[in-house]
């Protein structure tokens, strides 16, 4: 066995150098690939052999490029004349199925479709050889079974990245022209793969560069179980060799690719999940503005009520950041600010990164070991994953999606009580990162039945959400603490005294100089907790409940000689009009205790 030829690219011009970018879409059947440029933290996907497997970066989005039932998108078969007018097309493919539970309760199969392209034909048999490209893995299907893919689907990359090991070749035919391993080679190289959790691909620079994603990259492959072994990883090229003595020989002058025809179709019974297109596939009810219509049943009375303590989620404050290892030695956190939802030195948010390990039992002024900066990042990224995966899986089941009563949210709002719940971001730039059910806060609602919500784990506010993409949320989900904080810079005020917020002048100096793409250390201030203004809907953000103060704000040293931002944005010779002063009652007089 060794890699599959596949055809080049249908629309490589190998005349052109560097070759021209195509624009993707629908209409142009262009989806681009990721190139692997250095380093990159991946998973392994799928493995046919050493010189065949496909990775895909940690914080990939295939889970949101997959159609599963219920669905929001209707399954549509895919239309085509001849069988060879199906050649390179992108289309949906048949996933295997999962289970989920039915309204009553009871395991039902869960169908599942994913982003597929057609890469070969076979007349005799009617079959179509598809690669799914979210997960590396190839299979002859029939036509009939293949849905078109939804438009927005074409925007995205594919999520898989075809590589080759680097350095080991088969003993005995290390110069033959047709090079391949064994079954007993493939599977020990299986196996060595599914001992690893986390993975380190590194490009081997090569003499010929080369546009065409048909020949996979030649790769070195590290592997480590924790977070914490990421600096002293494991290589897979020598483990193999180490593992294969007697087969197998490691070598950086050579390496894994060795390429094979793909075998044909066999004339076999079909899956069942291939064999044809899926019928009574289920979908939301959706009027024709797009939202979601509500039954009545969709109405009735749930479990939640603000008043109790199980649906209040816990948010951040310094007592969680120091009993759970995040402060720095001079008393600063380290956080990851969401530079997308920057309005202002008021209002930013930003996600705590872990510095220790927590020991269970240990002493408070016992800290655990140190956690680098990219393994908290990398810890980081896993709990936000971990939690939209969970959130996706509970609420896209129809039946645990409970509308909001609008009477019986206006009473939820006076009650002085946070009120939380499941906003459906479908139709939103951050469901591509952050997952589709998110969590938030209804902070109020107008007379058009519109809700204005803070995001508890992405961070940012929406003025207006529609009641229909607004759910109760379960008790189970309010325990976790909201990821998030929303952060406002006390101390500073604009230059003119006179003004209460900042100026647009002031705003734009403020996010030019506060750069968001490395880590930002804040010293944070013990803010006393407010109550909920229930009389104030259009209270300003700085003056909510649950946010958190900082008093000074540094920057990553490796984006900006000057990292205190207050002494970049003080500067003497700064134009007037972006310059910021200091107050120490600005936003909000505190009694402020630093931590």
């Amino acid at each position: 066995m060794s890699a599959f030829r596949r055809d080049s690219s249908p629309t490589l011009d190998r005349s052109k150098a560097p070759p021209t970018m195509f624009r993707n879409g629908e209409q142009f059947n262009k989806i681009h690939h990721m190139p692997l440029m250095g380093q990159a933290f991946v998973e392994v996907s799928h493995v046919e052999t050493p010189s065949c497997f496909w990775t895909r970066p940690y914080n990939h989005i295939t889970n949101q490029l997959i159609l599963e039932e219920p669905s929001s998108a209707k399954l549509r078969p895919l239309q085509y004349g001849s069988l060879a007018e199906l050649k390179n097309r992108y289309c949906m493919g048949p996933l295997e199925s999962r289970t989920r539970q039915d309204d009553g309760g009871n395991e039902v199969p869960q169908r599942r479709y994913g982003r597929a392209r057609i890469i070969r034909l076979d007349d005799h048999l009617r079959r179509a050889l598809i690669i799914y490209i979210d997960q590396g893995v190839m299979e002859w299907v029939p036509p009939e079974c293949l849905a078109i893919m939804p438009p927005e689907f074409y925007y995205h990359p594919w999520q898989v990245i075809y590589c080759s090991l680097g350095g080991v070749y088969p003993v005995n035919d290390m110069f033959a022209a047709d090079r391949y391993w064994t079954m007993e080679q493939v599977e020990c190289f299986r196996e060595i793969v599914r001992e690893f959790s986390y993975f380190r691909v590194s490009l081997i620079r090569s003499t010929k560069a080369h546009h065409d994603y048909a020949v996979p990259y030649i790769v070195e492959l590290a592997g480590f179980n924790e977070l914490k072994e990421a600096d002293s990883d494991v290589d897979m090229a020598t483990l193999f060799a180490t593992r294969c003595v007697e087969t197998v020989e490691q070598n950086a002058l050579f390496n894994s690719y060795m390429a094979e025809e793909i075998s044909p179709p066999r004339d076999q019974n079909m899956p069942y999940r291939v064999a044809s297109f899926p019928e009574n596939w289920e979908t939301e009810l959706v009027d024709e503005g797009g939202m979601e219509m509500a039954s009545d049943d969709q109405y009735k009375k749930w479990e939640y009520d603000p008043a109790i303590k199980e649906f209040q989620i816990p948010h951040i404050d310094l007592a969680y950041l120091k009993k759970n290892g995040y402060f720095n030695a001079d008393g600063t956190v380290n956080c990851q600010v969401m530079g997308c939802y920057v309005q202002g030195p008021y209002e930013f948010y930003g996600i705590p990164l872990r510095r220790r390990e927590v020991v269970v039992g240990e002493a408070d002024d016992e800290p655990g070991n140190t956690i680098s900066m990219r393994e908290a990042t990398i810890i980081n990224l896993t709990e936000r994953k971990n939690l939209a995966e969970l959130l996706d899986a509970f609420y896209k089941v129809k039946s645990n999606r409970i509308q909001i009563v609008p009477n019986t949210l206006d009473v939820w709002l006076r009650s002085g009580k946070p009120v939380y719940a499941i906003v459906s971001c479908s139709g939103m730039e951050r469901r591509k990162k952050h997952g589709t059910y998110q969590r938030a806060e209804i902070i109020s609602k107008d007379s058009h039945d519109t809700y204005r919500v803070r995001f508890l784990d992405a961070g940012g506010i929406l003025p207006q959400v529609h009641h229909t993409e607004v759910f109760q949320i379960s008790a189970k989900h309010c325990s976790i603490y909201a990821m998030s904080m929303q952060l406002c810079w006390h101390g500073v005020r604009d230059h003119d005294p006179k003004k209460k917020d900042f100026s647009p002048d002031c705003i734009k100096a403020f996010k030019n100089e506060f750069y968001t793409d490395g880590p930002i250390k804040l010293r944070l201030i013990d803010t006393p907790r407010r109550e909920k203004d229930i009389n104030n809907t259009n209270i300003l953000p700085y003056a909510m409940w649950n946010v958190m103060y900082c008093s000074h704000i540094f920057l990553d040293p490796s984006l900006t000689k000057e990292v205190d931002l207050r002494k970049v944005l003080q500067y003497n010779n700064r134009p007037m009009p972006g310059r910021l002063a200091t107050s120490p009652t600005a936003p909000l007089p505190l009694e402020l205790s630093q931590a």
